[in-house]
């Protein structure tokens, strides 16, 4: 479990081996997920959510998740 105000980055060369059946959260203002995050039959969960230093006002600076793959 991650939590933060701030952001969570996971840099682009940097791959997240969970265990089987293993899980990962990660809540804070901004997550970012460059690198890999690899799960056999586990969970992934990345929640972006207000916070002190990321308290959106319009849905264009509304913390948002993108995946690509």
């Amino acid at each position: 479990l991650l939590y933060a105000n701030g952001e969570i980055v996971l840099p682009e060369s940097t791959t997240v081996q969970l265990a089987p059946g293993g899980r990962l959260l990660a809540n804070a203002g901004r997550v970012e997920v460059q690198g890999d995050v690899v799960s056999a039959g586990g969970s992934v969960t990345l929640a972006a959510r207000r916070t002190p230093f990321f308290a959106a006002t319009t849905a264009t600076d509304a913390p948002r998740l993108t995946l690509d793959g």
